[in-house]
């Protein structure tokens, strides 16, 4: 009898107006280093306004087009790369501006030059980073 009642419900779930039943095809992708990212394990992935994933792994950064790479890593001593290789989040603001926030800081992307600019936060790990609703940018750790 339960068994029934059970079927009897599942039917009737079944034949309500609104449940979908779709069979959509989805691709999926699995990256290797040998296919351009820079470490197996991401942390954070975000996509751009203009349809750019970035990727942060534990040794670096990538935007990936659709069809190709571009990597982005830490050099000691020029202030126009990440902040650190081990990347934590990927965040971007409402003027599709890009934020990494890695073990050693935070950093934003500067299109025009395809570098970036830090910003000191006394070399704290950044886990976080939000927009307020009037458009400021903040960050923290854990």
């Amino acid at each position: 009898m339960l068994i029934r009642k059970i079927c009897f419900i599942l039917m009737v779930l079944g034949s309500m107006p609104g449940t979908v039943y779709a069979y959509e095809n989805y691709t999926f992708s699995h990256f290797k280093g040998k296919d351009g990212l820079p470490h197996q394990q991401v942390e954070a992935m975000a996509f751009d306004h203009d349809g750019m994933l970035w990727i942060g792994t534990r040794n670096g950064l990538t935007k990936y087009d659709g069809y190709s790479f571009v990597t982005y890593y830490c050099t000691p001593g020029d202030s126009a790369t990440i902040t650190d290789n081990f990347i934590h989040k990927v965040f971007v603001d409402a003027d599709n501006n890009v934020w990494i926030g890695t073990d050693s800081g935070i950093c934003r992307y500067l299109r025009d030059t395809d570098t970036f600019k830090r910003y000191d936060v006394y070399g704290e790990s950044v886990y976080h980073i939000a927009q307020t609703g009037r458009g400021t940018v903040v960050s923290g750790g854990l």
